[in-house]
């Protein structure tokens, strides 16, 4: 697929498979937040010993890595079974940093996240590969929390000795993951009593420990080699400069910045704080209250402030990474390495703080992530932030990866949302939790879940049959239809494409509108809403189909096209005719349903397709069946016309307005906008 901005892609795979898969020099920045190789809270994706997956390390002296030798033995020592961690690390992240070099521009920049104390493994393994360490970002931050072992109460439980239990801990936080086995303290997150020591030798080592206080983070800026000069190498590629003035420390006021040289903010460091080390600092340096420069010390360097809503894209987002970074943070490192409109890789996406922050930038993301929550929560992270972000450019790149676009509508159809698919299909993943299903009773022509990226198990129907026949029989024999549709005609004059033709394959529509035995009937009817006046279905009061010729040619999906839409929808569950109470009553806890139904409105509007009118008391009882969902634990999202009605039935929902163009008009000026509303009752 080709990125256009403001396009994003996450590929739920293994990082090193999508980058060999990636074409050379097409991407303009890395930044990515990847493993620290010390088995954080246990997890699999930074456990880095003997059962590592990631690569094979020779076991002969012939080709092994300079630093460490892999020791497969069950009876290493503490020395061997550091060096084997190590060598496995660098050399997985050595593997990784090669093919960003490869498809990085000349000159192109790279952030890699590291802690103090594996920092060296990282920028050796970055190095290794072939890059230039620039410089070293150090963060700084507040939130750290120590996981240090407690020396006193490890020596009374290797003695066997029971301690006494003196007080509650009032200082105890529990933190999902975190394990101490009574031996742990952790600042704020320690044990949940005080206990005294048992015996002599815990007495004498009481308060001491084995870790200090997280308060600082390294990103490692690092840069492709050069073709040329600086000058020559940006001119030819946009890669090889650091963007300055994008990056400049605000002033804290008119007289700070009467004070300064530069009118234009302070030039960017190579230290970041967050808020609570900017307060930190602040105390110990003071805050000058007169002078030539008043404030306090923080004023000098970047501050990033994260929202309170910023990891869960306020609120629409369960979000669990245990290591969820800034997003301004990320903004501001983005922007300093990134050009105008490029293009950003994070091998390592985690819950897609890049994205959103290249969302928020005006630049094209693609991320990698293999861990299937993580990569859940990241993509839907960012299809809200992009959705939520004006397009900034139309620049395009060649960074082609072989993951299918999300295909288009292979019909129009009344009241089709595709201006606001990519929103509704945001709004729907941010809802369903991993392996929850979607569900779509008012499935017309599905634009919505063509835009559902990753594609989800879907429940999916229609009341109007040769409608949801129609959509059957494509995913089973989709070059078919679209070969015996053209049979028909497409040109004008063509075949049965002219008044004459079209009135008499709409009778043999009428009288075999849909088989369940026979994919016929379905492209057949597939060709006259290719025809048909302005792309609209209707039934008279007999249930027959009497839209009217449109003298046009036939608007048909070619055989490609058809075939990729059908394999897009290979996990749907399509109920042909099904009535919307019957499906949504199968949602479960972790799904989501999306409702589209006819809209609201006086008995002269058009609110329904079929013969049955959906009225007010259909309209009620779909309120009822999305709001049982919704105790049963199912996500909804609806939309339908901004009327009195519609707000009463829904009073108590999230409700937000929106405007929809009008599509059935037969004169085109009066296809105006339409005030809509989009619902959500979410779990």
């Amino acid at each position: 697929m080709t990125l256009t901005s403001p396009s994003w892609l996450v590929v739920p795979d293994d990082c090193l498979d999508v980058l060999r898969a990636l074409p050379d020099e097409g991407v303009d920045a890395v930044v990515t937040d990847p493993p620290a190789g010390i088995s954080f809270m246990g997890k699999e994706w930074d456990s880095f010993g003997a059962a590592q997956r990631h690569f094979t390390v020779a076991r002969s002296g012939a080709g092994l890595p300079r630093y460490g030798t892999w020791r497969p033995s069950a009876t290493q020592d503490a020395v061997d079974a550091q060096l084997t961690v190590r060598a496995a690390f660098v050399t997985f992240m050595t593997d990784v940093m090669r093919e960003c070099l490869r498809v990085l521009k000349p000159g192109g920049y790279a952030l890699v996240w590291a802690i103090p104390r594996t920092a060296h493994w990282t920028a050796w393994a970055t190095e290794d590969a072939g890059f230039e360490i620039r410089d070293v970002v150090l963060h700084l931050f507040g939130s750290g929390f120590p996981k240090s072992l407690d020396v006193s109460k490890a020596i009374d439980k290797a003695a066997g000795a029971e301690r006494e239990i003196i007080a509650d801990n009032p200082n105890h936080r529990a933190i999902s993951g975190v394990q101490y086995e009574g031996v742990y303290v952790g600042g704020n997150t320690g044990a949940a009593t005080i206990t005294a020591p048992a015996t002599d030798d815990a007495r004498q080592w009481k308060g001491w420990g084995t870790a200090l206080k997280p308060a600082a983070e390294h990103w490692i800026l690092a840069r492709k080699p050069l073709i040329g000069t600086v000058a020559a190498n940006v001119l030819a590629h946009g890669t090889g400069g650091l963007n300055i003035d994008g990056c400049r420390v605000g002033y804290a006021d008119d007289i700070d910045k009467a004070s300064a040289t530069d009118q234009i903010g302070r030039w960017p460091a190579n230290l970041i704080l967050d808020e609570d080390a900017a307060q930190a600092l602040d105390a110990q340096s003071g805050t000058l209250k007169s002078g030539a420069r008043p404030g306090g010390a923080s004023r000098f360097f970047y501050v990033a402030k994260a929202p309170k809503s910023d990891k869960t894209a306020k609120g629409l987002v369960a979000n669990t990474h245990p290591t969820v970074k800034n997003t301004e943070l990320m903004r501001w490192l983005t922007r300093l390495v990134t050009p105008p409109g490029g293009l950003v890789l994070d091998p390592f996406a985690g819950s897609g703080s890049t994205g959103v922050a290249c969302a928020a930038e005006g630049f094209r993301f693609l991320g990698v992530e293999r861990d299937e929550d993580s990569f859940l929560t990241a993509a839907r992270r960012i299809a809200l932030a992009y959705d939520d972000t004006p397009a900034s450019s139309e620049q395009e790149t060649d960074v082609m990866i072989d993951s299918p676009s999300p295909p288009t509508p292979f019909l129009r159809w009344v009241g089709s949302k595709r201006k606001h698919a990519r929103a509704l299909a945001a709004r729907c993943e941010a809802l369903r939790h991993a392996g929850g299903r979607y569900f779509e009773p008012f499935l017309g022509a599905g634009a919505v879940a063509c835009a559902l990226t990753p594609r989800p198990a879907m429940i999916l129907s229609d009341l109007c049959a040769p409608l949801g026949y129609l959509w059957w029989w494509i995913l089973r024999e989709p070059a078919a239809i679209v070969e015996y549709a053209a049979g028909f005609g497409v040109e004008k004059g063509e075949q049965w494409n002219d008044p004459a033709g079209y009135a008499d394959v709409r009778c043999q529509h009428n009288e075999q509108p849909f088989s369940a035995e026979d994919w016929r009937p379905s492209a057949r009817f597939l060709w006259l809403m290719a025809v048909c006046f302005n792309g609209l279905y209707r039934e008279n009061r007999n249930g027959l189909f009497n839209t009217p010729y449109g003298d046009r040619r036939a608007a048909l999906p070619t055989v490609a096209d058809i075939v990729a839409f059908a394999g897009h929808f290979a996990h749907a569950d399509v109920r042909p005719g099904w009535d919307f109470e019957d499906v949504i009553v199968e949602a479960e806890a972790g799904d989501v349903i999306f409702a589209d139904p006819p809209y609201d409105g006086d008995v002269t509007a058009f609110t329904s397709y079929v013969a049955a009118p959906f009225g007010p008391e259909a309209q009620a009882r779909l309120r009822d069946a999305l709001e049982r969902a919704a105790t049963r634990g199912a996500a909804c999202v609806t939309t339908n016309a901004d009327t009195p009605r519609i707000r009463d039935l829904y009073a108590g929902w999230q409700i937000e307005p929106v405007e929809e163009a009008r599509q059935v008009a037969a004169n085109p000026d009066a296809r105006g906008g339409a005030a809509c509303v989009v619902m959500m009752n979410p779990r």
